[in-house]
């Protein structure tokens, strides 16, 4: 999945690396190791840490949380 927000593009895979690129620049992982903080019914959280750690306070490495919602109504209207 990608999205774009202000002058960043985040590219995100649910089980592989999440990066951020500035237009034009190089890409900065800001997530990559993959952990379920909450699962569900209708809503998912995953946590992606051990990104890039360079320009950070204390070499803290980056971390991402992405949360997806799904539909809870199994309906054929």
């Amino acid at each position: 999945m990608e999205t774009s927000g202000g002058k960043y593009t985040y590219s995100v895979c649910p089980f592989g690396p999440v990066k951020q690129t500035e237009h034009g620049r190089l890409s900065v992982v800001i997530g990559s190791r993959a952990k379920w903080l909450d699962r569900g019914p209708a809503v998912y959280r995953l946590l992606l840490d051990d990104g890039d750690s360079t320009n950070c306070p204390a070499s803290q490495h980056r971390q991402t949380t992405v949360r997806i919602s799904a539909c809870v109504n199994n309906s054929s209207d």
